[in-house]
């Protein structure tokens, strides 16, 4: 299936692989940050 993909489809496959990683990135940091000042309200 991956063989007779178009140009573009790759390239656009490639991108949207890449926002994947960015939004889980963010997500990750985000849980991080909530938990620290959880952490922080708490004591």
């Amino acid at each position: 299936m991956k063989k007779n993909l178009s140009k573009a489809d790759r390239e656009y496959r490639r991108k949207l692989k890449r926002m994947n990683i960015f939004y889980v990135v963010a997500i990750i940091f985000m849980l991080a940050c909530s938990g620290i000042l959880l952490i922080g309200i708490n004591r």
